[in-house]
Formats: C-alpha cells, structure tokens, sequence
C-alpha cells in the first residue's frame, strides 16, 4: 500500500529562492520532496482513484488564494533539535483546506500513518520546511539567509497528490488538482 501526502508546490522562481538554503544542511529534505507546504500529513489508502475522486470532491468550490512567506521558526524536537521552517500567512486558508481534506478523507477513506502512532494527527501548523534536524547555527544561517524570500506574495491555485513506498524515498507526482 502506498504512502501519500497532499501538498501545493511553488513556483521554479520561489523553488530557486528556497532550495539553496534548504540544500545547505547535511539533512536537507531537498533530495525528497521540492518546497512546498503540507496540506495532509503523509498517510496510507488503498486505491488511488478513490482517494483522487475524494480530493476533488473536498476541494470542490474552493478558490485561489494569495499569502506571504513569513519569518523564519522552528519546532522543537525531542532529541533537542529543531525543524527549522518559514512561516506563511495568513494562516487560516491553510487551515481550512486541511481540516476539509482530514474530515472528507478520514471519513470517506480510512487514513492509515505510519507517522503518528494511534493516527493522531499533530496540530496543523502550515510552513515551508527548511531543515528537519536543525541547530541554533542553522537557524541563525536560515535567518541571513532569507531576505529575498519572507514577506514574497504566493499565489496558491493548485494542489498536489503525492505517492512514495516508504519514509525517505523521492516523493512522485501523482496528480494535481486546481483551486
């Protein structure tokens, strides 16, 4: 059974921003997966023609929207180290479009993760990775690092479907959907 998560992916101009930051760090998340922001944290279902008539169902009547790439934070991990990311905003359409995909897709399609033990799913927080195993010198590079990126308008009208076999391997394009 596959692994899928659903994400937007940028621009090649606000790739090319973002990559050589993220490409700077021994662990970069670059190798696997382009910028992007997480919409449903990765999970496991069965036939993906369901799952793709699921996505579209849930984002049926959704628009494009415009936010700002924000500052630069991170979230604490419990080895002491730190997934250091950007932040977007405004916040709330993100939120929306997760909270409509989790509902329509736990009910229609029951989500598996092999990420988060008993399915519980962490708080939402929408944000751009930048390294997953941070240090407070990768913040502080981060931070130098980010002028030309925080405060960049997006325009956000399309999301993404994608698969892979299991934690660490390239992510493959499935399918995208437009907002």
């Amino acid at each position: 059974m596959s692994r899928f998560v659903i994400v937007t992916l940028f621009p090649k101009e606000l790739n090319d921003l973002i990559n050589p930051i993220r490409e700077h760090f021994e662990s970069s998340v670059s190798a696997i997966i382009p910028p992007h922001v997480t919409l449903l944290f990765p999970f496991r279902a069965g036939e993906i023609t369901a799952l793709e008539e699921e996505i579209q169902t849930a984002i049926t009547g959704m628009s494009s929207f415009q936010a700002s790439i924000g500052g630069v934070k991170f979230f604490p991990r419990v080895d002491g180290q730190k997934v250091i990311y950007f932040s977007l905003e405004p916040e709330s359409k993100f939120k929306e479009i997760y909270t409509t995909l989790k509902d329509r897709l736990q009910q229609k399609i029951a989500l598996e993760t092999d990420t988060y033990p008993g399915n519980i799913l962490p708080d939402y927080v929408p944000h751009i990775t930048v390294d997953l195993f941070g240090t407070d010198d990768a913040i502080a590079f981060t931070v130098l690092n980010s002028e030309k990126i925080t405060g960049k308008e997006v325009l956000f009208d399309k999301i993404a479907l994608l698969s892979n076999e299991k934690s660490g391997q390239i992510w493959r394009l499935e399918r995208v959907f437009y907002l």
